[in-house]
């Protein structure tokens, strides 16, 4: 039985206690530490064994890794002291506040010889899942075009997501997760990124951004984060040759529409329209096109913590490998020099 340690028990620390781990046979909480003297409290009421320090976690035996769910702005500190005491390490992502500074965990734990990985979980959610599953049959054609998209209305929650120096603001918390998926959707080689983002409420966390991310192959992604969009928008929409594919919320409906031949037939008459008379944005004859359900795939929510118990006992590969890690750290810390410079930033990545 793998016994985790938490390190920082506010709601994602408290998640992972509660249900995620719960549901995984092999591995359970060993303990919690916190700072806030509050949620020691809310771990004991779990009936979970809380410590007094980070020294006394990180010095029981009977722990063997350690999560560190802390604000961002300061993973790396204890991931590094977590690395020196001989213990496994989890970080939630991001994992750490650059790309330079993950190296350096990543480094550390290869040379002390223990185990590190990201809890990049939203690798598993079905809406992602169906979006791989459409692109990968071929049955868009030649994709050219892939949007993400996840906006809220509500501003970022008030506390240390609210500042930048803590690594507050959405680039950090969704635009992680989402540029994550982009990566794995498209495993190209990326010519440059511009990211355009803002700031309301007197924040000087970034609220919204969008970041466009250009491939070599002229494949064009974007990915658009809010907080402040009163209006909800499709979750992904993807554009092929032959074909686009809209999944509109989490609950993943949407549909796959594809013409069933690529030659495409115009009217012979001028199409008039609210717009007025046009051929080239008219709709397409319905019987031109196909129209089919999403994909139905399965997602549990446990497929992190399963790989991670089979990585610890059996040696099998990490679902989350530490390259794929630096790259989404590079293009985040790309994103950020865009925005403050207004420019597009070349990647040879």
């Amino acid at each position: 039985m793998i016994k985790l340690g938490i390190i920082g028990f506010g709601g994602i620390g408290h998640y992972h206690a509660t249900n995620l781990i719960k549901r995984v046979d092999g591995i359970e909480v060993g303990g919690v530490f916190d700072i806030d003297p509050d949620r020691i409290e809310e771990a004991e009421k779990l009936g979970l064994r809380t410590y007094r320090t980070r020294e006394e976690i990180l010095g029981d035996p009977q722990i063997d890794i350690v999560l560190v769910s802390t604000p961002n702005d300061v993973h790396a500190p204890i991931a590094l002291d977590a690395i020196s005491a001989g213990k496994n390490v989890m970080l939630e992502k991001p994992a750490a506040m650059s790309a330079a500074e993950f190296v350096c965990i990543k480094q550390a734990a290869d040379s002390a010889g223990v185990f590190l990985t990201v809890h990049q979980n939203r690798r598993f959610d079905k809406d992602f899942l169906i979006a791989g599953n459409v692109v990968s049959s071929g049955a868009l054609g030649e994709i050219f075009s892939i949007e993400s998209k996840v906006w809220g209305c509500n501003g970022i929650p008030p506390g240390w997501r609210t500042q930048k120096r803590n690594g507050g603001g959405m680039l950090f918390d969704w635009g992680v997760h989402l540029i994550d998926q982009m990566l794995l959707l498209v495993p190209e080689k990326i010519a440059h990124i511009y990211c355009d983002m803002h700031r309301f409420d007197g924040s000087d966390a970034d609220d919204c951004f969008k970041l466009i991310i250009k491939f070599d192959s002229g494949k064009t992604a974007l990915i658009d984060i809010g907080t402040k969009n009163f209006q909800p928008a499709p979750r992904w929409l993807i554009s092929g040759t032959s074909g686009a594919m809209v999944i509109n919320d989490w609950s993943c409906s949407g549909s796959v529409i594809t013409a069933k031949s690529t030659d495409v037939y115009f009217e012979q008459e001028i199409v008039y329209t609210a717009a007025g008379p046009t051929k080239t944005m008219a709709p397409r004859n319905k019987l031109t096109l196909s129209e089919n359900p999403l994909p139905d795939v399965i997602a549990n929510g446990t497929e992190f913590y399963t790989n991670l118990v089979a990585a610890l006992c059996h040696n099998q590969r990490p679902v989350v490998c530490h390259d794929e890690v630096i790259r989404v750290l590079r293009v985040i810390d790309a994103a950020f020099l865009s925005s403050e410079s207004g420019k597009t930033i070349a990647l040879d990545l």
